[in-house]
């Protein structure tokens, strides 16, 4: 054993130090994903060093950290180069720091909460717990609201069903060929 060699915990304490808090959201939520059966490592350790979360190899997770505003609110920025590009995952993990706890929605990049009436991707997410539970829409598109929030907390379902839709995709005629393994006689 090298003993020159950081250990894991002052890794992850030093690199906290420097990124702040949502670094550390995103090394839990990876450990939230492999307790709950998917296989998820930091995008940075892959070729897609872009995402924050790769899940089974190929699907791009991005995470976003929030933490209740003086207005009693959720905001989750989209960065500028994400806006420019686009949302890099194919699934977003909204984070949010309550008193219970940090609580977790997984959302398909695809929804339309993401986007204006337009479909240009919105410049930020916004979640007020005291709203309504009716979904609105406004010239901002849809609003996140307590009753979407709920409905997507733990939707591991999202992940699975998109890994099956790749899959399938990868199995049909005119895609087998591409992923097909040649065997030697």
């Amino acid at each position: 054993m090298n003993h020159n060699t950081p250990s894991k915990s002052a890794y992850l304490t030093k690199t906290i130090r420097q990124y702040g808090k949502p670094y550390q959201s995103e090394q839990e939520t990876i450990t939230y994903l492999l307790s709950n059966g998917i296989f998820a490592v930091n995008g940075r350790i892959t070729h897609y060093r872009y995402v924050d979360i790769v899940a089974f190899g190929f699907i791009c997770i991005e995470t976003k950290y929030s933490t209740l505003n003086k207005k009693h609110r959720y905001h989750w920025r989209v960065e500028p180069t994400t806006h420019n590009r686009n949302l890099r995952g194919q699934i977003i993990i909204l984070c949010a720091e309550t008193p219970d706890g940090i609580q977790r929605t997984i959302w398909n990049a695809h929804d339309p909460i993401f986007y204006l009436p337009n479909n240009q991707l919105k410049r930020g997410i916004d979640y007020n717990p005291a709203r309504s539970a009716l979904t609105t829409t406004s010239i901002y598109g849809i609003t996140l609201t307590p009753t979407l929030w709920h409905d997507h907390i733990d939707r591991f379902d999202i992940i699975h069903t998109y890994l099956q839709n790749i899959c399938t995709t990868m199995l049909t005629p005119e895609n087998y060929h591409h992923y097909a393994v040649k065997y030697r006689k």
